[in-house]
Order: C-alpha cells, then sequence, then structure tokens
C-alpha cells in the first residue's frame, strides 16, 4: 500500500505514531522564481498554454516582489 499525504502542519503532531514510525517524512521547500523560470519556459514552448502559464507567474511574482 502507498499512501500519499500532504499537510501544512508537522506531521509529527498531526499523523497517528503508528503511521508515522512506518512513514518516509519528505519537507519540500517552495521554488524561487529563478528555480521555476525553466519550468515555465518548458511550459510555454505550446502556444495553448502560453497565455495561461505567464499570467499564472505574473501573479506569483506579484505576490513574491521585494517591497522595499
Amino acid at each position: 500500500v502507498i499512501l500519499v499525504g500532504a499537510t501544512t502542519e508537522n506531521p509529527s503532531f498531526e499523523v497517528n505514531a503508528a503511521l508515522l514510525s512506518r512513514a518516509r517524512v519528505l519537507v519540500l521547500e517552495p521554488l524561487s522564481p529563478t528555480d521555476l523560470r525553466p519550468i515555465i519556459d518548458d511550459m510555454t514552448a505550446h502556444d495553448r498554454v502560453r497565455g495561461l502559464v505567464l499570467d499564472a507567474y505574473a501573479a506569483y511574482e506579484g505576490q513574491h516582489a521585494d517591497v522595499s
């Protein structure tokens, strides 16, 4: 049985101890805009998704802009 789950909480507090002892817990870090750029470039190589992806990326950059 393969169980895949995700949580924004610490799994040590949110997951049953018996299950946690048999699980592999991976901590994922957010991708930076620099990390996302090659992925987006590859996706936008296809014309039908270009506008949608670029709009989403622009919104992402707007949310994560360095406001000084």
